[in-house]
C-alpha cells in the first residue's frame, strides 16, 4: 500500500487517502492512530479524507460488539483518536479533510497539515478540554443534523444548552449508556444498507 500511494503521488496522480477511526474499537484505538499516521507519513498524500465508523447494524461487526470480541467507540473517544492521529502527522502539504463527510463530528477540523496544523490540533483539544456534558451536547447537536456549527457557537445559546442538557438527562436516566447507545442509532441511520439483506 505504502510503494502503491509514492508510485501514484510520483507520477504526479491526486492521491487521496481514506482513513476511519474508531474502526479498530478501543482495543486497537491507539494502534491504528500510530500505523495510520506512519503510513500517511510516507506516502504524503494530497488528501486524507476522514471517514468516521460508525457500527452497521446486523453486520458480522455488531455481531463481535455483543460477543464482547469488538468495543464500539463513542464520539468523543473518536475525536480523542483523530487526535492521537493528527499528534504524529509531519507538516505536509496534504489536505486533512473532515468537513466532507457528515458523520465527522467536527467537521471544522479541516485543513493543510503543513499550514493548518496547529490550527485543528488547538480546535481538537479545545472540544476535548470541555465539561462531559457540554461534549455531549455537542455531540447531540450534530447528529440531530445541524451540521458544522462550532463548539463555541453553540455555547453561546443557554436556551439551547438547557434544552440539550436536558435531552441528555432523559436518555441518561434509565441506563447509563441509553445516551451511546441513543447516538449510535442516529449514526447507523445514515449508513448504507446491504443490498442482499445480508452481509454474508
Amino acid at each position: 500500500m505504502i510503494e502503491g500511494g509514492k508510485r501514484v503521488m510520483a507520477a504526479g496522480i491526486e492521491l487521496s487517502e481514506y482513513i476511519m477511526p474508531g474502526v479498530g474499537g478501543m482495543e486497537l484505538s491507539r494502534e491504528n492512530a500510530l500505523e495510520t499516521a506512519d503510513v500517511l507519513n510516507k506516502i504524503r498524500p494530497d488528501f486524507i479524507r476522514v471517514r468516521t465508523f460508525a457500527l452497521p447494524p446486523n453486520s458480522p461487526m455488531e455481531a463481535m460488539a455483543r460477543e464482547g470480541r469488538f468495543t464500539p467507540m463513542n464520539d468523543l473517544e473518536i475525536v480523542a483518536e483523530i487526535r492521537g492521529l493528527m499528534g504524529h502527522l509531519e507538516e505536509m502539504p496534504s489536505h486533512f479533510r473532515c468537513a466532507d463527510f457528515s458523520l465527522n463530528l467536527l467537521m471544522h477540523v479541516d485543513g493543510y497539515l503543513n499550514k493548518d496544523r496547529v490550527r485543528m490540533l488547538e480546535d481538537l483539544d479545545s472540544f476535548l478540554s470541555l465539561p462531559e456534558l457540554d461534549r455531549k451536547a455537542y455531540v447531540l447537536l450534530q447528529r440531530s443534523g445541524h451540521y458544522g456549527v462550532h463548539p463555541s457557537e453553540m455555547l453561546k445559546h443557554q436556551d439551547l444548552m438547557l434544552e440539550l442538557h436536558n435531552k441528555i438527562e432523559e436518555l441518561e436516566s434509565g441506563n447509563g449508556n441509553g445516551f451511546d447507545r441513543y447516538i449510535r442509532a442516529m449514526m447507523a441511520g445514515q449508513l448504507p444498507r446491504p443490498q442482499t439483506g445480508s452481509w454474508v
